[in-house]
């Protein structure tokens, strides 16, 4: 069949096929609690970090994007997708009808390829519009049915309309097929494989007299359960496993909390047949997804060090438990503007995270538990810490030269001095004229310098202070005195009449001297 670039093509069935090559849903910033339904198939299995989820009639997400390509020479694309919501519309006995949506005016970016003719032009006016379906048994993409209309704001508008077909096959057998890239139930170190995929798309587009097919290759792929990561997505934390495709360049981020996939991080993806995917990304940007969670019991009081050093790591420890026997993570708040939030333990097993005070004072350490579900306790009692900094000692008085011209020449002058906590040092130069000058941080103990050049005739006096990596200054060092008189060298070499009186005189001297 004839083959054409149909770059709007090209360009939904990269966001749907990722959708479903990487078994995106979104997830949400707005949890609507309303009556309590099974979102998991296991609630005693407390040690499988992420369960297949379940839908339900009526669960939405709705997440922004953008998405950067080419197909060679022919076509590329650079676009912009907001409130794309996704919305399940039927569940059936073996899967679920996800319906997409875009409205009007919310797809925005350049393209240029063909319509029929050779486009090049701003998106305006386009919608996305269809559905697609999901294999309840692992989330898997079945095939999807979705229309994109809009206009190309080129030399002229083009109005253009195309219906999209997508189905999956089997790259060594080329059996129909589903496709997914999660393996459920997911654990921290777990890997697997997808094997290689065909993905064709049948597209009729009111531009072109006959429909056309569209060919994308997705070569086996490894996957990689990394960590949890905390990722911020619309201003709202999640709680998500970090998965890596094939290298370090991809990456997808699922929340059981959300049922789904929260974030996409993908570039630089080949999928061959000329198509090439220079960047994608998604992020959740609302969802009335909810999992019913009982959350943690408040943590016990933080127990550490109450009394520290400035740079010093220090580790504080906690504990509680969880009514439904779920992993909890501690978000420590050490009330100095910084949070630290621990790995995920088992409900009543102590956690502890570290922290290095970065500056002196007194301040209060509490801690609140978190389950995978996003349940969160309330904040434990305080825990006061006071945290200490010992100023560096009285630096030398600087050493160098104390006598110069002005304008003429820099001078150099060091000092060094001693951090009672072996932090590291920085030394203040002042140097008598208005000005003043750092030294770069040295170890306690060694040498520091700084350079200056005098402007004005007069007597100066250098001093010094020690200041340590956390802001902590000494007293002033005992100050060097240093002249600068004025310039009033004549180079007479320069002037040959004056060079032959001063050689007269001279022989005039030599024979009163004799006589």
């Amino acid at each position: 069949m004839k083959k054409k670039a149909i770059v709007l093509s090209i360009f939904l069935m990269l966001v749907i096929s990722t959708v479903a090559v990487n078994g995106l849903s979104i997830n949400k910033n707005n949890i609507i609690k309303t009556e309590k339904k099974i979102r998991y198939t296991n609630f005693e299995d407390s040690i499988i970090d992420a369960e297949l989820p379940i839908w339900n009639i009526g669960d939405t997400w709705v997440y922004d994007g953008s998405i950067e390509g080419k197909q060679g020479t022919v076509a590329e694309f650079d676009i912009d997708f907001n409130d794309m919501t996704l919305e399940v519309s039927a569940v059936n006995p073996t899967n679920y009808t996800v319906d997409i949506s875009v409205e009007e005016g919310d797809v925005t970016g350049r393209v240029s390829g063909e319509l029929g003719i050779k486009v090049t032009g701003n998106l305006k006016d386009t919608f996305i519009s269809g559905f697609f379906y999901v294999n309840k048994t692992d989330l898997a993409i079945d095939s999807f049915d979705v229309n994109i209309e809009g206009t190309v704001d080129a030399f002229i508008d083009v109005d253009f309309s195309a219906q999209l077909k997508t189905i999956f096959f089997d790259g060594i057998t080329f059996d129909r097929m589903m496709y997914n890239t999660l393996d459920f139930p997911i654990n921290i170190a777990d890997t697997w494989d997808r094997l290689e995929t065909y993905v064709i798309t049948e597209a009729s587009v009111n531009l072109l007299p006959d429909p056309i097919s569209l060919y994308f290759d997705i070569l086996e792929t490894s996957f990689s359960c990394n960590l949890w990561d905390m990722v911020d997505v619309s201003g709202t934390d999640y709680d998500a496993l970090k998965i890596q495709r094939n290298d370090e360049n991809n990456h997808i981020w699922y929340s059981p909390r959300a049922g789904n996939i929260i974030k996409v991080d993908f570039s630089n993806m080949d999928l061959n047949f000329g198509y090439y995917l220079d960047s994608l990304t998604m992020n959740l940007k609302s969802t009335n997804y909810y999992v019913p969670t009982v959350p943690p019991e408040t943590p016990s009081v933080p127990s550490g060090e109450a009394i520290v050093d400035v740079g010093t790591a220090v580790t504080y420890a906690t504990s509680t438990t969880d009514q439904d026997g779920d992993k909890i993570r501690y978000i420590f708040d050490f009330s100095d503007g910084t949070t630290v939030t621990s790995d995920f333990y088992e409900s009543g097993v102590e956690a502890s995270v570290s922290k290095i005070w970065e500056e002196k004072g007194n301040f209060e350490v509490k801690v609140k538990a978190r389950d995978k579900w996003g349940g969160e306790s309330d904040y434990s009692d305080v825990f006061s810490v006071e945290v200490l900094n010992d100023p560096p000692a009285k630096p030398e008085t600087p050493s160098g030269e104390t006598n110069g011209q002005i304008k003429k020449k820099s001078y150099t002058y060091t000092t060094s001095s001693t951090d009672p906590n072996g932090h590291k040092i920085r030394f203040e130069f002042d140097w008598g004229d208005g000005s003043k000058a750092y030294s770069s941080y040295v170890n306690s103990g060694e040498s520091g310098s700084a350079t200056n050049t005098w402007y004005s005739q007069g007597s100066y006096e250098i001093k010094v202070r020690a200041e340590d990596e956390y802001g902590e200054q000494s007293e002033w060092s005992d100050p060097l005195l240093v002249s600068m008189p004025k310039t009033k060298s004549i180079m007479l070499q320069n002037f040959p009449i004056f060079s032959k009186i001063l050689q007269k005189f001279s022989l005039f001297l030599e024979k009163m001297e004799i006589l």
